[in-house]
């Protein structure tokens, strides 16, 4: 069979159709948001300011980073339990976010702090997967949710009744850094 110049246009035609509905397709992908989790078990430590390291309260770090090519708007963080812990019988979900909604650019991030309590920890414990969901309801998962438990059963636990609000006046407005328990 001879390729005449009529069908070798068309044939080169659908190539490149084909070829630009393709990158079309893979750039639609790439340009939506995505939120990258991690979580941090670890103590409050503030420069300058002497405490002993046994006095300061456990804490989980949750971070959400934007790692996709569009903005995302961040709702909060949450989990899926894998039974039911009283006295909240049949919830199947946890929401521990302390957020209001906001806007997180491309390769910005938000942190939240919380004070690992006993009850947090029995949560997170009692949970399959931690994540960090948007204004559409996509749910982006930590990824190495296994080890973050198994690192979790061995974190000592904050005094009981111990607050976001506590942390924040351990930290008396200086710059922090977090210091990981292994």
């Amino acid at each position: 069979m001879e390729m005449t110049l009529t069908s070798g246009l068309a044939f080169y035609g659908a190539v490149t159709a084909t070829a630009g509905v393709l990158l079309a397709v893979l750039n639609y992908i790439r340009d939506t948001g995505k939120l990258q989790v991690t979580a941090t078990i670890g103590q409050l430590i503030t420069p300058g300011v002497d405490i002993d390291p046994q006095n300061l309260p456990a804490c989980l770090y949750l971070t959400a980073t934007n790692s996709g090519r569009r903005p995302i708007f961040f709702m909060g963080f949450g989990g899926g339990i894998t039974r039911a812990l009283p006295p909240e019988d049949g919830k199947n979900y946890i929401l521990i976010a302390r957020t209001q909604p906001q806007s997180i650019p491309e390769g910005g991030y938000i942190q939240e702090m919380f004070p690992l309590t006993q009850e947090l920890k029995d949560y997170l414990l009692n949970t399959y997967c931690l994540y960090a969901y948007d204004t559409v309801n996509r749910h982006h998962k930590l990824k190495d949710f296994d080890g973050f438990q198994r690192k979790l059963k061995n974190a000592s636990v904050a005094p009981p009744g111990t607050t976001h609000d506590d942390l924040i006046r351990l930290s008396e407005g200086r710059p922090t850094s977090v210091r990981d328990q292994r």
